[in-house]
């Protein structure tokens, strides 16, 4: 008996230290990937002349460089660019923006490599099959109500036939796409895009919003955050269409975009939100997803708050980019963007995931 509980001990020991090691590995990969976040940002700010150097000091730039590379996984590409990146400073010449370039190609290399999440436009239609899962389903609810509003071919021809197919138009966006509701899809919105104003010549815009809203679903539940939500969103086709190869971003068929309506307040009263219900806790969250490149820096806009008390992520059009983390300071209150710079400033230090 003695000897078994000596090797349950020894077992319970190892166990312990095994999954520590993978703790401290994982802890330490996601330090580096939020510390080359950072110093995107500040080499963005550099080749854009908007000189983000005197945002970050020179020791909050000695600690992002060492901290990014200390993960094994880009360690390498990292040093590349740091040495890169520290001739450019140390010459004036037609050189110092050729070597930025390439510090920042290759602190983009090792973003994708960190960032589990990240999937290229090229790899998605490789895995082509996964996208069928952004059709709206055939068993939906949906089906019916939408099928019968676009039994006529003529629905999104102009903004007249649209609204005399009931639709309410809530918005316009810039980019010409209309987001409307409809009293048959109580709870929905439809996002369309009309033929007399500007006509969409495949899926490639709604395929990267489904992508873009799948993205960031995944991240919320990985890493458990409780204070941002993302609208589901499904693709409607209007007819037939031909699937080439597993690429529905070819498909040259009509479609709409049905996403999820999650009770968004308007711009004014999503500001005032900003300002005052954030805390700490909403700004680690928010420099966790725009870290991963998704959603947006404008945030009353894009990120507006709910009914529910959280914040949606309603713009999923990009799947991933880099974000110009200085616009999100004008809209948080004194003390959160102090906060928010000091993330930046520090890849994240504190961060609980």
């Amino acid at each position: 008996m003695r000897n078994f509980v000596k090797l349950y001990l020894v077992l319970l020991t190892f166990s312990f230290l095994f999954l520590q090691n993978i703790y401290s590995a994982d802890h330490q990969s996601c330090r580096s990937f939020y510390a080359i976040s950072s110093l995107r940002f500040h080499l963005d700010e550099l080749l854009s002349s908007n000189q983000s150097k005197d945002f970050f000091s020179e020791t909050d730039l000695l600690t992002l460089w060492d901290v990014a590379a200390a993960d094994s996984k880009c360690s390498e590409d990292v040093v590349l660019a740091r040495e890169c990146y520290t001739h450019a400073l140390q010459e004036n010449s037609p050189e110092t923006k050729l070597r930025l370039m390439e510090a920042q190609a290759l602190l983009e290399e090792s973003w994708k490599n960190l960032n589990p999440y990240w999937i290229s436009s090229n790899s998605l239609v490789e895995k082509g099959g996964n996208q069928l899962h952004y059709i709206l389903p055939k068993k939906s609810h949906l089906r019916k109500p939408l099928d019968k509003i676009f039994s006529d071919p003529n629905v999104i021809n102009t903004p007249e036939t649209f609204a005399e197919a009931g639709f309410i138009t809530i918005s316009q966006r810039r980019s010409g796409m209309i987001v409307a509701s409809h009293p048959s899809i109580p709870g929905f919105l439809v996002k369309a895009y009309i033929r007399s104003l500007k006509e969409k010549h495949n899926w490639e815009w709604a395929v990267f919003r489904c992508w873009g809203a799948s993205n960031i679903r995944a991240l919320i539940k990985e890493k458990k955050l409780v204070h941002f939500v993302v609208p589901k969103k499904w693709i409607y086709p209007l007819t037939d269409y031909t699937l080439v190869g597993k690429d529905l971003t070819q498909v040259t068929s009509p479609s709409i975009l049905v996403a999820t309506y999650m009770k968004i307040l308007d711009r004014t009263a999503s500001r005032i939100a900003w300002k005052t219900v954030v805390t700490k806790r909403h700004v680690q969250e928010l420099y966790c997803i725009l870290s991963h490149g998704y959603s947006s820096c404008l945030l009353h806009t894009n990120i507006p708050y709910t009914t529910k008390g959280k914040f949606s992520c309603i713009d999923t059009e990009w799947p991933s980019r880099s974000l110009p983390y200085a616009h999100v300071h004008r809209f948080l209150s004194k003390k959160m963007a102090n906060y928010w710079d000091y993330l930046v400033r520090t890849g994240g230090e504190g961060l609980p995931f």
